[in-house]
């Protein structure tokens, strides 16, 4: 008879749990993870910003930093600054983000930094420069830190990150604000040792 009770109260409680769960996704609820309805771009990137948790269709991504750099210079370099990497020319800033991709599925997912591009003001999207990571797949319930580094000239102007997710057709855009790229003073890229 114990059993038979205990087996009825565990059976109403399932049924409850999936009451509360079935009213939560009919009455407006988060969505389940992966589960991303397909809305305009502008209702998907507004309010997105550094800190913001960017729900997308396999976890998440957040911007935890972004900051101008001034890169290594022509003087840096004694002048020699042909083919040298990290070269930053005097009419373009370096700019660093640091992001962590979260994977809240099951299975695992590719990531890149080549998902990852930087909107200038009204210029075209610029590809990341250099990064912390390269193309690689992250475990369920896993998450990934990266530093990205992107070239772009030099102008006080807001900038955003722009993040493809595969799970659908529009990037998603976070606003990184006003970094200081604006030249502070005559630099000295222009002049030789």
């Amino acid at each position: 008879m114990r059993m038979l009770l205990l087996i009825l109260a565990i059976g109403v409680q399932v049924a409850l749990l999936g009451a509360y769960l079935g009213a939560r996704t009919a009455f407006g609820g988060d969505p389940p993870v992966g589960a991303l309805a397909e809305q305009d771009a502008a209702t998907l990137s507004a309010g997105y910003g550094i800190a913001s948790d960017v729900r997308t269709s396999f976890g998440s991504v957040v911007v935890g930093t972004a900051q101008a750099l001034k890169g290594v210079t022509s003087r840096a370099l004694g002048g020699n600054n042909h083919n040298i990497g990290g070269y930053v020319p005097p009419e373009k800033v370096q700019v660093q983000v640091t992001v962590e991709i979260t994977n809240r599925l099951r299975t695992q997912i590719p990531y890149s930094p080549s998902q990852f591009s930087l909107i200038a003001g009204t210029s075209k999207p610029v590809a990341v420069t250099g990064s912390s990571i390269k193309p690689g797949r992250l475990l369920p319930d896993a998450a990934i830190e990266a530093t990205l580094i992107f070239v772009v000239p030099r102008k006080a102007q807001k900038l955003k990150l722009a993040f493809q997710d595969s799970g659908r057709t529009m990037p998603f855009l976070i606003d990184l604000g006003r970094v200081n790229t604006a030249p502070q003073r005559k630099s000295a890229h222009n002049t030789h040792p």
